[in-house]
């Protein structure tokens, strides 16, 4: 939502707003406002569709409203399904396509996903006359243009398409091209938000992308490593280097804490879940995973900080930051960071092993925490969360719960977050919880 503010804000474009119909029928509710849209000549060239659990820029928009300027007939943003396990690419492209994500021109697309994609006006205007014009009395006349429908498969199979790859089908029986920009960074909101980069490579081999962004450190976390425990920096990457990418997971099964002390003993004192860590703040979709959290203002706590690679950088947009995680070896590093800051950025943080005693805060924030507390202490943590926060203040909220061979460090305590928030008073979620 703030993006969609910050759009409507900007003097230099001329963007008629409008919520879809609480239709259950996705398609009539899809067809309809592009009907109004083709029958209203003063609502321009460009009709974008974006659903609300997308996340974007400000200037994903404007790529696809370049695109469709610059000739573009159909244009789509690449994102993800909401798959917990296996992300799945939500649009086709054909086979052997290359894209470089975050750079370079559109490519030709056989399908797009409508929850992020613009369509020149031209489309609807050809598609108006190969469509009958149906009535309703709820909504009004409207042109099916978003219809699911099977279709034939050149090897004679049959496929059924959605609502709005039916659509990119119709316009391309009628001469029309279907483009996804790679430029734009589309994430999809679920349990957690999703983003291309949680896609296994291996499903994309034969049809779709390499992902090309290299390395990312945002919060300089290979140099604070390297000060930290006295090595070079190319010392520090071949020590992260040798740390199994799946560590945690062995160590855990090797272990198998199940008692909470046990638990929290493994988190606190467990010498590789620091380079742990440090592996994964530096994944390329970290810092896509926690965008959302990068737009709180205010005074803040981040529940579960780990290395403090999230405080680091809210820093630099809040009054006040609250890095609340177990006291332990990441903790130790954290609070290393932390006083490596400039002076004005290092006075905003404050350090805490829990949450009590904190009030008045205007967001209290965590990603990929929750899902390793045991369910002994998700009542306490839960109280704390809604006592800590002033009111309207709100909580955020992204969490994988759920065990599986991957992740046997899990707890399937979804349900019991859920119902836990709303008893002790929080409205809405599943990521943003809100306090009256």
């Amino acid at each position: 939502m703030i993006a969609i503010q910050r759009i409507r804000d900007n003097p230099r474009l001329k963007i008629t707003w409008s919520v879809g119909l609480n239709d259950a029928l996705i398609e009539r509710s899809r067809s309809t406002e592009a009907t109004k849209f083709l029958f209203n000549r003063n609502l321009g060239d460009i009709f974008v569709s974006i659903d609300t659990d997308i996340l974007f820029e400000p200037q994903d928009f404007m790529y696809l409203v370049q695109d469709i300027i610059a000739g573009y007939d159909i244009v789509g943003g690449i994102y993800v399904t909401r798959n917990h396990e296996a992300p799945k690419i939500a649009i086709r492209m054909p086979e052997k396509t290359h894209v470089t994500l975050g750079e370079g021109s559109p490519v030709e697309a056989t399908y797009l996903s409508s929850g992020f994609m613009a369509v020149h006006r031209k489309v609807f205007e050809k598609l108006a006359t190969t469509l009958p014009l149906c009535r309703t009395g709820k909504t009004g006349d409207f042109y099916p243009f978003y219809m699911a429908f099977p279709v034939q498969n050149s090897d004679g199979s049959h496929e059924f398409l959605s609502e709005d790859w039916g659509m990119n089908y119709l316009a391309r029986q009628q001469g029309f091209k279907c483009w996804a920009d790679p430029r734009c960074r589309i994430g999809h909101l679920g349990l957690r938000s999703y983003w291309v980069n949680d896609v296994n490579v291996d499903d994309l081999a034969d049809s779709y992308v390499s992902i090309t962004e290299g390395r990312v450190d945002k919060t300089n976390i290979i140099q604070d490593l390297a000060a930290y425990w006295k090595l070079s920096i190319p010392e520090v990457w071949e020590k992260l280097k040798a740390v199994p990418a799946d560590i945690t997971t062995q160590e855990w099964n090797n272990k198998s804490p199940s008692a909470r002390d046990d638990v929290l003993k493994f988190y606190s004192t467990n010498d590789s879940y620091l380079p742990a860590l440090a592996r994964f703040n530096l994944r390329p979709n970290y810092w896509e995973r926690v965008r959302m959290l990068l737009s709180v203002s205010g005074n803040i706590a981040d529940f579960g900080g780990g290395i403090g690679s999230l405080c680091c950088a809210l820093t630099n947009y809040c009054r006040e930051v609250n890095y609340i995680d177990l006291a332990g070896k990441p903790y130790d590093f954290a609070k290393f960071r932390f006083s490596r800051l400039p002076l004005d950025r290092k006075q905003k943080i404050k350090m805490h092993t829990s949450l009590e005693n904190l009030q008045n805060l205007d967001y209290v924030i965590s990603s990929d925490v929750l899902e390793h507390i045991h369910p002994d202490d998700l009542p306490v943590i839960v109280k704390q969360m809604y006592d800590a926060l002033k009111p309207k203040g709100c909580a955020v909220v992204i969490s994988d719960f759920g065990v599986s061979d991957r992740f046997p460090m899990h707890f399937s305590t979804e349900g019991d977050f859920a119902k836990l928030m709303q008893e002790v008073g929080f409205q809405e979620g599943p990521i943003r919880w809100i306090k009256p």
